[in-house]
């Protein structure tokens, strides 16, 4: 039996759809898991047998206080969340909202003076004794450092990064502010990809440029698929259709998801022919609301758990995947390849994707014509009317998209490929 150490910032949480690495992991007895992560909530995945939280809100206090303890271990049977954690999950969502560039550089400036290498942490380290860590490789320097210490002090025999998001590039933005603080990123992120035994990549594009920039041979590995639809389900989508957008609206998600708003509204002028339902964890302003939640046509559901949103995307006939068409934040996604998608594939409905034609997600959608695309405002409209007055059209993408997940994504497959590669030969 190999132990295993795996990293994230967020805790392995059903309820905040954070569920990558146990859906990898799931189901495996001949190994022990643990997990050490960095927000103010808890787990509930009974996949690790134990997890050790570090709170940043502390690691600034011991900027100041040297003798403040910043982590701990925890447990997954604990259903309370204390004060401290309710105040500093309301920090860290005040900040989400507030993202700037002074407050990334004073937060990576906290966890550089502040003491999280503690006593407490050592114990979890020497008693756990991993054979194995893996770690997504992130754009947060303070998280990157962690990674490395967690090398050097226990000396592993295999160290598996995990790429997802295009944090060594810098064609997400010309501003000069950005290139100054990628710099840095990138010098964190080549540090720790040399220091790997293996590099695993989301998705085709982000393999093909991570190749290239650092000389490796990464493997593709994406969320797997457990369960799917069976071929001989018939789906039958009767009007008026549901529309469903389960994520986060950051990053300009929710002025496309407005957009599909205002098409639905001319659809629906003689009549209601389909709705969207909207679930999310993002705190929303006034305006946003008015003009996301419009009476007959669109509808602000909140926030779910993830088992749950499964059950609703299965009671829907169009599943919406967005990212940013306009100028601000187009390029931010360009190689993230969101677990969403594997998500939406493994429910066979029809998959409606708005965004650039260029980033990962778009030109997977296309490449394997599992979703209606549209690349522009105007073309959600003509998209949305032709599925709409189609719903054989509809029964035929909800079938390519079943086939493409069975195809690519199928959970024994990319269970066994990442096994491959984070046991190696030397386990």
């Amino acid at each position: 039996m190999s132990r295993i150490l795996i990293t994230s910032i967020p805790a392995w949480s059903k309820k905040t759809g954070y569920d990558s690495f146990s859906t990898l992991l799931e189901g495996n007895i001949e190994h022990e898991f643990a997990n050490i992560y960095m927000r103010a909530e808890l787990p509930d995945s009974d996949v690790c047998s134990r997890y050790f939280q570090i709170l940043e809100g502390k690691v600034v206090k011991s900027v100041f206080k040297r003798g403040a303890m910043t982590g701990s271990e925890v447990s997954i049977f604990s259903n309370e969340i204390s004060t401290e954690l309710q105040l500093e999950k309301k920090r860290y969502a005040y900040f989400s909202r507030n993202r700037n560039l002074l407050f990334l550089a004073v937060r990576e400036i906290a966890w550089m003076l502040g003491n999280w290498k503690t006593k407490e942490l050592m114990e979890f380290l020497d008693d756990f004794n991993p054979d194995v860590l893996v770690f997504p490789i992130e754009s947060y320097i303070y998280f990157n450092n962690l990674n490395e210490f967690i090398i050097k002090y226990c000396n592993p025999k295999r160290v598996i990064g995990v790429l997802w998001d295009d944090n060594f590039t810098y064609k997400q933005s010309s501003k000069l502010s950005y290139k100054i603080g990628r710099f840095f990123t990138r010098r964190s992120v080549k540090s720790l990809v040399y220091q790997c035994d293996e590099i695993l990549t989301i998705c085709p594009k982000m393999k093909a440029e991570c190749d290239k920039e650092f000389g490796v041979n990464s493997t593709i590995v994406t969320k797997p698929i457990v369960s799917l639809p069976q071929v001989s389900e018939v789906y039958n989508p009767i009007q008026p259709y549901r529309l469903i957008y389960t994520g986060k609206l950051n990053i300009g998600r929710d002025r496309v998801v407005m957009a599909i708003v205002r098409a639905l509204k001319k659809i629906n002028e003689k009549g209601c022919k389909a709705y969207l339902d909207i679930y999310t964890q993002t705190l929303l302003t006034e305006v946003q609301v008015k003009q996301l939640a419009v009476d007959g046509t669109s509808y602000l559901k909140g926030t779910i758990p993830q088992d749950q949103v499964k059950e609703e995307q299965i009671k829907s006939d169009i599943l919406v995947f967005v990212e940013d068409i306009y100028d601000i934040h187009n390029k931010t996604a360009r190689l993230s390849f969101s677990t969403k998608i594997t998500d939406y594939l493994s429910q066979g409905r029809c998959i409606l994707a708005i965004g650039p034609n260029d980033i990962a997600s778009m030109e997977y959608f296309t490449e394997q014509k599992a979703a209606i695309i549209c690349n522009t405002e105007d073309e959600i409209l003509t998209r949305l009317q032709n599925l709409i007055e189609n719903p054989t059209l509809q029964r035929e993408m909800a079938t390519n998209a079943r086939i493409c997940g069975e195809k690519n994504h199928n959970a024994d497959m990319i269970k066994k490929i990442f096994f491959n590669k984070v046991l190696g030969d030397k386990l």
